[in-house]
């Protein structure tokens, strides 16, 4: 297991669903946003925890295995729940 220092943060990419539920074929160009699940973070972070699904900068990162090592300042937004509405 990676465990990020600092301010970094270990996320993993979620891969985009390539079909809608009806079954049409997106195409790969049309990815919106970068969402991940956060894995692990450094002691300096405060805005995320583990297991979190965020929206993170599409060019940010190291990547390492299967996994993105990125500031947390490259984080955007963190994805809630839709059951919580």
């Amino acid at each position: 297991m990676i465990k990020p220092i600092r301010n970094n943060v270990v996320i993993e990419i979620l891969e985009e669903e390539d079909k809608t539920k009806s079954g049409i074929v997106l195409s790969a160009t049309k990815k919106q946003m970068e969402e991940a699940k956060v894995v692990a973070v450094g002691q300096d972070v405060t805005q995320v925890k583990p297991n979190e699904k965020v929206i993170y900068c599409q060019f940010a990162g190291t990547k390492v295995d299967d996994y993105l090592i990125i500031e947390e300042n490259d984080i955007i937004a963190v994805l809630e729940d839709d059951a919580d509405e």
